[in-house]
């Protein structure tokens, strides 16, 4: 779920690049976020507070935290680019209880970080992640757990190995790279690394030897299959996110998947509804017919993540509209 629908920065490859203005500021305000809390968060195992939006941009953000830690969901977990991090933030998340700060940074470097993250400081992300770590050794918490996510493409590629190094010095518990998802209104594809397989491959095969040595936990992409005339895409059966997930949007709207159109796939709304309205709904009923009959919507096929499964030898890449099946929330 994100509480807010915003971001401090204008990551190249984030829909928040685009022009955004027209989209009004959404904030969920304490009794909203109460309402879902106390109806959602007893059955849940995984509760992410932050999805695509910066949280450490809503004031309130501390309160919601706390709320969160009575329902003792075993995994809780942040996304955030740490900028806006200070000493009363990190408190907050560490007395909240948090399980995972997942920060993102996709260099080894000022100058290729600044120039993937529009408004961001190298400085300040490294000045931020260190006080984090200093204060959780302070108050002798090993949570939150610090991740750090890194979009691979090819500006930053050949600093990955470097960005290990900058990891195990800062004492990450984990790194997690993933494919550029090259959106088209974003005009990023040249950026994939399915045009440099070789060198890919190479360079993720130093970096896993590397992550031995280093003994860091790293989540990686497999090596590309370089005797396949086929393009590699992320389309993968097996999905599980009609059956186990919500997606919350900040005014309390429900839809199954995040990379579903709210328009035509929205499952309800906190707002007036409640958890068993929307979960046993008529669209999260379709939805689950549909995957238990094996057809997909558009969304499905062309999904950059399909299921949340582990990484495999694939990069996303958009289908044309002709070979998807066409199917919506209305109906086939």
């Amino acid at each position: 779920m994100d509480l807010n629908n915003k971001c401090n920065l204008k990551c190249r490859m984030c829909y928040f690049a685009l022009d955004l203005k027209k989209t009004p500021p959404v904030v969920m305000g304490i009794p909203l976020f109460k309402k879902i809390a106390g109806q959602v968060f007893s059955h849940a195992l995984s509760v992410n507070l932050s999805c695509s939006a910066e949280p450490f941009m809503i004031p309130h953000f501390p309160e919601a935290m706390a709320i969160a830690k009575r329902y003792k969901v075993p995994v809780t977990q942040i996304v955030t680019n740490a900028q806006l991090l200070d000493e009363e933030k990190i408190r907050a998340v560490i007395d909240a209880g948090i399980t995972i700060l997942d920060v993102s940074i996709d260099a080894a470097t000022k100058r290729t970080y600044e120039s993937i993250r529009k408004g961001a400081s190298f400085e300040r992300w490294l000045t931020n992640v260190k006080l984090l770590q200093a204060m959780k050794k302070k108050m002798k918490k090993r949570h939150p757990l610090l991740y750090l996510d890194y979009s691979l493409m090819k500006c930053n590629i050949g600093e990955f190995p470097a960005f290990l190094e900058l990891a195990k010095g800062l004492k990450a518990d984990s790194v997690r790279a993933n494919h550029l998802i090259p959106f088209k209104r974003l005009h990023l594809f040249k950026e994939s690394l399915v045009h440099l397989p070789e060198e890919t491959n190479r360079i993720f095969d130093r970096s896993r030897r590397l992550a031995r040595k280093l003994k860091l936990d790293l989540n990686l992409p497999e090596n590309f299959p370089l005797k396949t005339s086929s393009t590699p895409v992320i389309n993968k059966p097996g999905c599980r996110t009609p059956f186990e997930s919500l997606d919350i949007m900040s005014d309390g709207r429900v839809t199954p998947c995040t990379w579903f159109s709210f328009k035509e796939w929205c499952a309800g709304d906190f707002r007036t509804q409640t958890f068993e309205e929307i979960w046993n709904g008529p669209v999260y009923k379709k939805l689950r017919g549909l995957f238990e009959s094996g057809r997909y919507t558009p969304y499905c096929v062309n999904c950059p993540v399909y299921g949340n499964e582990a990484l495999g030898p694939y990069v996303f890449r958009e289908r044309a509209r002709e070979d998807v099946i066409n199917i919506s929330a209305d109906g086939v």
